[in-house]
């Protein structure tokens, strides 16, 4: 292994006397060396803390401006399973095909949560530990802390198994500067970028994570990967839709595992200077897989959410993945609820939209919170953050009511919205297909009775000092699901 340009090695390190014998499992030699691992792992998780601020005050703004939000333990072994799942590795085999095959680059390294979580992926699969040492690997990361706890965890598994990582290279680098043109082995690039603001003018793009992942995209070429855990913006925001244009330009398969921020979080440090709950908990990700020279094909899941007791049963098993590489409906990589919202897209395509029967002037108002969750919040009059729409029939207020109010609507706006804000443009590009038109129509007497009665359904929250009343009417409604 070549040497970190810092030798300051931090605090927490694992040594020899942590490794204890494996017993069980297929091998008793194989399961030493999965427990060396895991030891590692641990070690690692707990020096993540510390290894997340490059200056030794533990600044939480400088924490801040390099994005660090390292990976958890539980994360880096899903990240794993998952993109063995997609590339088909299913024993050891293909495992061992797969580490001889490519060069592997790990961009932001930190505490090597991502490297130790592959190699005791590799070695349950039956790679030895003299084939794993055989891996060609970049470890590249600004921080030298960060590198030479890597480099000695490292050099403890090498002296545990009595092998050399000579193809190991650690980098004190930036990765947008490091040079990739060397090398005859496919890169397969893996890891989680920082997710930090771009100053104005220095990118096209506005974060920092684009970036990374635009540079892989330029060299993973047509035997390469990538494997990335990235904001869940790369999958909606208008800010990347050239990113996303440059993702299918790849021409193979691409998969998005997607995950909310609340009640649960996948990374364990937030954003501690916002009181706003949302905001100070870890942002909102997505796991990106990019493989070229498979077959072209979009998969995604919905926008996962859990709570920290289903933590370990969520990240124990595989999501559940739509196959969207038919979705048209704008230039997103939607988050399906369900194949019924996905088939009203594509049946409704063309058709007159919400917006349409929306007017500035129209006298009758309807109140819709700025922000959803589990149901689109309805208000009784203006206020900060609720969106106002006019009507200009009462027929059309209560179209607008019935969609708006319906689970169809739900779906529709947790498959392409980002799983908090409702915004106008969402509410405006529903699309009314004429079937549905018919439906709502059908079920308005029942609904300009419901409307009447709506304290029924009201909902109290005390929001900063303010109580908010909202109406809720998803269970009062007729489904429009099917229409």
């Amino acid at each position: 292994m070549s040497e970190p340009r810092d030798k300051n090695m931090g605090s927490t390190y694992y040594g020899q006397n942590d490794v204890s014998n494996a017993i069980g499992g297929f091998s008793r030699i194989h399961s030493a060396w999965i427990t060396h691992v895991e030891a590692v792992q641990r070690h690692s998780e707990e020096a993540e803390d510390k290894l997340s601020y490059i200056s030794e005050c533990k600044s939480e703004h400088e924490r801040k401006k390099l994005g660090s939000y390292y990976t958890p333990t539980d994360v880096a072994d899903f990240f794993w399973r998952e993109l063995f799942a997609h590339n088909k590795i299913l024993d050891g085999e293909d495992a061992l095909s797969f580490l001889r095959k490519h060069h592997f680059v790990e961009p932001a390294a930190g505490a090597g949560a991502l490297i130790f979580a592959l190699f005791k992926r590799l070695l349950g699969l039956g790679v030895t530990s003299e084939q794993l040492a055989e891996i060609e690997l970049s470890i590249v990361d600004v921080n030298n802390n960060a590198l030479a706890f890597v480099e000695k965890q490292m050099k403890v598994l090498a002296s545990a198994w009595d092998v050399s990582f000579n193809r190991v290279r650690l980098l004190r680098d930036d990765f947008l500067s490091t040079d990739l043109s060397r090398g005859f082995k496919p890169y397969f690039f893996f890891g989680n970028p920082p997710f930090v603001a771009n100053k104005k003018g220095e990118s096209p793009w506005k974060n920092i994570y684009a970036d990374f992942l635009e540079k892989a995209l330029m060299h993973v070429g047509r035997e390469g990967g990538i494997h990335f855990i990235v904001p869940l913006s790369v999958a909606f925001s208008r800010d990347y839709s050239v990113l996303r244009a440059m993702i299918m330009d790849t021409r193979g398969t691409v998969c998005l595992s997607n995950f909310d921020n609340i009640p649960d979080t996948l990374f364990k440090s937030g954003k501690p200077s916002h009181t706003n709950t949302n905001k100070a908990n870890s942002q909102r990700c997505t796991i990106l897989t990019v493989l070229p020279g498979r077959p072209k094909k979009l998969l995604a899941t919905p926008l996962l959410r859990w709570s920290k007791k289903d933590r370990t049963n969520l990240l124990s098993q595989s999501p559940e993945y739509f196959d969207v590489s038919e979705y048209s409906f704008d230039q997103q990589f939607p988050r399906p609820e369900s194949y019924a919202v996905l088939d009203y897209l594509d049946r409704a395509a063309g058709s007159p939209t919400l917006g349409s029967i929306v007017s500035k002037n129209g006298s009758h108002r309807l109140f819709v919170a700025g922000v959803a969750r589990n149901y689109v919040s309805l208000r009784e009059g203006p206020a900060n953050g609720v969106h106002a729409l006019g009507f200009e029939s009462n027929d059309d207020f209560f179209l607008g009511l019935g969609v708006l109010s319906s689970d169809l609507f739900l779906s529709y706006w947790l498959s392409i919205g980002d799983g908090f804000h409702l915004t106008k443009e969402n509410i405006f590009n529903f699309p009314l297909h004429h079937t549905l038109v018919r439906e709502c129509q059908r079920n308005a007497p029942a609904l300009r009775l419901t409307w009447k009665v709506r304290q029924r359904f009201q909902k109290r929250k005390l929001n900063s000092g303010r109580m908010t009343k909202s109406f809720d009417l998803r269970y009062a409604v007729p489904s429009l699901v099917e229409a």
